[in-house]
């Protein structure tokens, strides 16, 4: 999610035509998409190989909250995407990215909001 943002801020900084400034973008952008791509594979991985696991961080208040931070880096990556992604993929490549991104990010996110604060209310 960081490196999201900075990409973001490195686009948007005036005099971000300057060839340095969108190389650091560029670079900040590929490192975010990278660490999103292995961020949800561990994830994956994790909770396929032990199944009680997604069960006990989700009545764990301590750890229930963290996942709302996936919706946030899916949409940080995506707005970076929309604003960095023009020059790799082009302006409509980039916006339909961004917004599958957004939709995908959305729904986890509502759906984080909504379930996280039931299962501590009823399980605790």
């Amino acid at each position: 999610m960081g490196t999201a943002i900075v990409a973001t801020c490195l686009s948007l900084v005036p005099g971000a035509h300057v060839t340095p400034l969108l190389i650091a973008a560029e670079a900040a952008w590929a490192a975010s998409v990278v660490m999103l791509i292995a961020a949800i594979a561990y994830a994956a991985r994790s909770y396929t190989r032990e199944r009680g696991l997604l069960r006990s961080e989700l009545h764990n208040p301590a750890v229930a909250p963290f996942f709302g931070a996936g919706s946030m880096a899916l949409l940080a990556v995506g707005g970076a995407t929309l604003l960095v992604g023009p020059r790799i993929f082009g302006a409509q490549a980039a916006a339909w990215i961004d917004l599958a991104l957004w939709v995908v990010g959305t729904t986890i996110g509502i759906a984080v909001a909504v379930t996280i604060p039931a299962l501590q209310f009823t399980s605790h």
